[in-house]
């Protein structure tokens, strides 16, 4: 018994300190390659894209960057996916919302496989442009110039 009372009168060591590292700022907090769509078909086949197809559309874009993708990338990346060619605001909200719940924010460029989970989450939950949007005054994005055109 006498050992217990020795540990309890010991003196108190300060907690060792452990500097914090910043947060990865890049990572997926929600993974949409295990989720089921549940927005429009990507295709007639009723097949939704997977990461090889995704990564062959990023590919396709000839990246300067092999491991960072910047958001505009990602908007061009699901442009091309979805067979875009143009596209209104609320398709740019809906990356954004993809990208929120990926990565928990918006940011300029991320790692190529957050920026392809962007992508895959964005076409998981896609249900289109609603028709008033896309009505006739609407603004098309363009995201080359990064600003939009009436």
């Amino acid at each position: 018994m006498s050992a217990l009372f020795d540990a309890l009168e010991a003196p108190v060591q300060d907690p060792v300190r452990v500097p914090m590292e910043a947060p990865d700022r890049h990572r997926i907090i929600h993974d949409p390659w295990q989720e089921e769509p549940l927005g429009e078909d990507w295709c007639e086949c009723g097949a939704a894209p997977d990461r090889d197809t995704i990564t062959e559309e990023w590919a396709f874009l000839g990246s300067r960057n092999p491991d960072r993708i910047s958001h505009r990338d990602v908007i061009r990346v699901t442009m091309r996916l979805w067979r875009y060619e143009a596209v209104c605001r609320f398709f740019t909200l809906a990356v954004e919302e993809a990208a929120a719940r990926v990565n928990g924010s918006v940011d300029e460029e991320y790692e190529v496989e957050v920026g392809l989970a962007i992508v895959k989450d964005f076409s998981n939950h896609w249900e289109g442009c609603p028709a008033q949007a896309c009505d006739a005054d609407w603004e098309e994005v363009d995201i080359s110039a990064g600003r939009h055109e009436s």
